[in-house]
């Protein structure tokens, strides 16, 4: 991340103390950030920093005014910071493990922002992010090329780089030329459909194709009374998942509710899978249950669990759900307010091992209104993560 501008900045978050916070859970990792401007001021965490709000690991940050402020600590280490003075400014707490050193790039008047032979970011950064899985530089270069990953955005090459040590895959593997996950922002516009997800490939629809939408920002689904509508990846295969989801209701549920799920293990046409629903009441409540269907019977299996508070029209809530293992097949749930934090218990945990979907399928959204309601209900669905 490179900018000139006279008052560059590269993060700025907050916590709770003010009306636009707190913003949750921002992770960032081997990042390297070079600030020119006279006013650059890479980071600001402020009403109420903490760990729960930042997480900055393995980066190299190069500002030429201020590295940083904030209020509070936050989860920070293995860092780099300097500036062309040598006297970089950090008004923030940082570990034993970060440094205020020259990060030594091969040629920083030609923006090359490789790191140079005798660099302090080799071989110094922790193994956060190859935990997570990423274990490839920017230039798409195995990492680590040494005993520990470099910090920054590139590995220094060494010429004995070891092969990343590979992630099993679950079993079974999923069909040759499936994806292995779905991330999708709705950042497109949609008549009639919804297009296809940023990572996912292209929705399959079950209802009318009118009823569905994408506004720029969100999926819409527009349930009438006693209508079922899903969305579902067909392209996706996997059999341990973990899937998250906001989600709103343009009205309280009247009758006998409205109703959202998550799919996971699914056929494509979508007789036999697992799914959690998220039932909403007309006094406001939330309930979590897990359901599966086969040869297109749904059976309930588990308790129904409150998820513990009150929803409002046109207010996101949370849906996090996993489903692992087999024989048996284990199946957690919770549900929180959008821009509050995760709860740390699941609402609801439950077991099955119906021998048809002890296997990957795919992943699916959801959505019903009882025929009893006084009117159609919009459902609205966004930032659906869903990673094995």
């Amino acid at each position: 991340v490179t900018s000139t501008l006279t008052d560059a900045n590269f993060l700025v978050t907050r916590g709770g103390s003010v009306s636009s916070g707190p913003v949750y859970r921002t992770k960032l990792y081997n990042n390297t950030v070079y600030l020119s401007g006279s006013q650059s001021y890479a980071i600001q965490c402020t009403a109420g920093c903490n760990s729960g709000i930042l997480t900055f690991k393995n980066n190299i940050v190069w500002a030429q005014d201020r590295i940083g402020y904030a209020d509070n600590g936050f989860d920070e280490s293995n860092n780099i910071y300097w500036k062309s003075d040598g006297a970089p400014k950090v008004y923030f707490p940082i570990s034993s493990t970060s440094k205020k050193v020259d990060p030594r790039f091969v040629n920083l008047g030609a923006g090359d922002f490789h790191l140079a032979s005798g660099s302090p970011a080799v071989d110094t950064a922790s193994t956060a992010a190859l935990a997570l899985g990423f274990n490839r530089d920017l230039d798409g270069s195995a990492v680590p090329q040494g005993a520990l990953p470099d910090v920054g955005a590139y590995e220094r090459l060494t010429g004995t780089a070891p092969a990343p040590t590979p992630t099993p895959p679950p079993a079974p593997i999923p069909p040759p030329g499936s994806l292995t996950g779905v991330s999708d922002g709705f950042q497109r516009t949609v008549s009639n459909g919804w297009g296809s997800a940023g990572t996912g490939g292209s929705y399959t629809l079950l209802g009318t194709t009118s009823d569905f939408g994408v506004n720029g920002s969100a999926g819409t689904m527009l349930v009438g009374q006693g209508v079922t509508h899903a969305a579902t990846l067909t392209s996706v295969a996997m059999q341990d998942v973990r899937s998250t989801i906001r989600l709103k209701v343009d009205r309280l549920a009247s009758g006998g509710g409205t109703y959202a799920y998550l799919l996971a293990r699914q056929t494509s046409d979508l007789r036999n899978g697992y799914k959690v629903k998220v039932r909403l009441t007309s006094d406001r409540g939330i309930s979590l249950q897990a359901s599966r269907v086969v040869g297109g019977s749904e059976t309930l299996f588990g308790s129904e669990t409150s998820a513990g508070f009150a929803y409002s029209a046109n207010a996101y809530i949370w849906l996090k759900v996993e489903v692992t293992g087999v024989n048996p097949t284990t199946i957690r749930a919770k549900a929180w307010p959008d821009g509050q934090a995760e709860p740390g218990t699941w609402s609801t945990v439950a077991t099955d091992s119906t021998a048809a979907l002890q296997l990957a399928g795919n992943a699916g959204l959801r959505a019903y209104t009882s025929s009893s309601a006084s009117s159609s209900t919009t459902v609205t669905f966004d930032d659906w993560q869903a990673t094995q």
